[in-house]
């Protein structure tokens, strides 16, 4: 056992040492280019740019360009009015045509304007979307980066923890062979040793557990090694009242909510415009030809240019207009309810999670205190157990307090680093 957790303490030292330096600020800027749901939100909200043009709103005229030509051999037989006849077969006959039309929508009740201003609403709304896609996937990083740095600090905590078990082998067993000690002091100093060795294999186990967490984020092989930093940095300073001010212009939720508000009344806007008429023009340009073997015009051609304008008004179909614009102004008073719903959800997150912060804030403070108190004791009962003038157990009981307050000082830490992240999401303070 002794061997296998040398061996592995080398290991993690050579591999440390060949491992490439990964701050927090290098993994987000990673996942920003790599990783794919912000890769899709990216692609997304490009689309939705693309649909932001005049022609997509209805705005631009429409023309096209036609042309065709049809061939036909036919056997012709034809008696006219003045006592002609015509019996003809194989009679060939040609026809083409060719020009070129626009049509343009003048007035539609302003509903082109409106939805030109929807798609540009549409298009804010999906890069919102997109920052509130980076947003997360930069709280999952966060998490997963400072799980990465906890399980490093607990490895470095075990490795030192290791030490005095060791020492306190070496104790045990030296005194059994002088005589002033017993062979069940020497076992269980072995017992207690290979259960931190244990311990130390679970925890390299788990960093590299986290490790494949933080590289599927960024995109990356499960098996690429890296090393991160040593310490979790906190902001201890945040203030709820400022916390609130910015929450209410920067939470990426409050402001899709009040971009589907806005919609919502572009949708009315774009409902009325059914109550009014629509102006069209439309112009053509034209060239037809008709040649022909047989019949009484062997020859027809024209080229020449119409324009006219075209009017329609809906009177009356059963009021249902009048039906789109209640179920609009309908759909308006859910979304502004829904905003009134966000705006409380918000303020009820935020409290709870200042409270969560401020609580493992203090928490973190006491395990401190906690941590020196304890280590002052275990130096003590480590001084008198190599003294001889302590037992074993008064030793074992001191290091594990010890053990113990490191462990909840571990994770008060992680804790306050969480709601700290909580806090600065809930404010969109993540992304800018």
């Amino acid at each position: 056992m002794n061997k296998l957790f040398f061996w592995c303490l080398c290991s993690l030292s050579l591999t440390a040492h060949a491992q490439e330096q990964l701050s927090l600020s290098n993994a987000i800027e990673l996942a920003l280019t790599k990783n794919y749901a912000i890769r899709i939100a990216k692609t997304t909200s490009q689309i939705s740019q693309q649909e932001v043009t005049y022609g997509n709103a209805g705005m631009l005229p429409q023309i096209a360009l036609n042309a065709g030509e049809v061939f036909a051999n036919n056997n012709t037989k034809q008696s006219y009015s003045n006592g002609n006849e015509v019996d003809k077969k194989n009679a060939l006959s040609n026809n083409l045509n060719s020009g070129i039309a626009l049509n343009w929508t003048l007035f539609d009740g302003m509903k082109m304007f409106v939805q030109y201003k929807q798609l540009s609403n549409q298009n804010e709304l999906s890069k919102i979307e997109l920052k509130r896609s980076i947003e997360g996937t930069v709280n999952q990083i966060i998490i997963a980066y400072y799980a990465i740095v906890k399980e490093k600090q607990l490895i470095n905590r075990l490795t030192t923890t290791i030490s005095y078990y060791q020492e306190r082998l070496q104790i045990a067993t030296e005194q059994l062979n002088i005589g002033s000690g017993s062979r069940q002091e020497m076992l269980q100093a072995k017992v207690d040793l290979n259960e931190q060795q244990a311990l130390l294999l679970q925890a390299q186990i788990n960093l590299t557990q986290a490790k494949s967490t933080l590289n599927q984020l960024l995109a990356q092989s499960s098996t690429r090694t890296f090393d991160v930093s040593d310490s979790i940095p906190l902001n201890t300073a945040l203030s709820y009242e400022s916390l609130k001010v910015t929450a209410l212009h920067q939470n990426y939720s409050l402001q899709l909510a009040q971009k589907n508000m806005q919609l919502a009344k572009l949708a009315v806007s774009e409902s009325k415009s059914l109550l009014y008429p629509k102006v069209g023009l439309s112009m053509n340009y034209n060239f037809t030809r008709a040649d022909n073997q047989a019949g009484f015009i062997l020859l027809n051609q024209n080229l020449g240019f119409n324009a006219g304008l075209n009017a329609s008004w809906t009177l009356f179909n059963g009021n249902n207009n009048q039906r789109q614009i209640n179920k609009a102004t309908l759909s308006q008073q859910i979304a502004n309810t829904q905003l009134m719903e966000v705006r409380a959800e918000i303020d009820n997150s935020l409290y709870a999670a200042f409270q969560t912060y401020t609580g493992a804030v203090a928490l973190l403070n006491l395990e401190q205190e906690n941590v020196s108190v304890a280590a002052e004791n275990q130096s003590i009962a480590m001084e008198r157990y190599r003294l001889g003038s302590s037992s074993a157990m008064e030793w074992k009981n001191a290091q594990q307090s010890y053990e113990a307050a490191q462990n909840r000082l571990l994770n008060a830490l992680y804790a306050a680093k969480l709601a700290e992240t909580s806090l600065l999401r809930l404010n969109g303070m993540l992304v800018q």
